[in-house]
């Protein structure tokens, strides 16, 4: 289904991601050259967690594809469009096509 598919796309971005994410991480460079850091990071490591977002698009067969992958989504609720509004506008376009026609 769906979901499933959504599924398969998230976990094969994140196993993607994984191995450079890791030597990145445990990189006391990455850390102005702090081995204790770095130390720090690789015994914590799996309560870590980071918000990612991805971007899906459905084509017309119903098949997901990746867009994008924002490693800073925006959680601002003021950029979500209200369901009242999206079902507005489609009922104006749908006018506008039985008007052109």
């Amino acid at each position: 289904g769906m979901w499933a598919q959504l599924g398969n796309i998230v976990r094969s971005t994140v196993d993607a991601m994984a191995p450079v994410l890791e030597n990145t991480s445990f990189d006391p460079e990455f850390w102005s050259g702090s081995e204790d850091t770095a130390a720090l990071v690789r015994q914590k490591y799996g309560q870590c967690f980071h918000i990612l977002g991805l971007d899906v698009l459905w084509d017309a067969e119903g098949a997901p594809w990746l867009l994008e992958l924002n490693s800073a989504p925006s959680l601002d609720l003021s950029e979500v469009v209200p369901w009242t509004d999206t079902q507005q506008e489609s009922q104006q376009q749908q006018q506008q096509q039985q008007q052109q026609q």
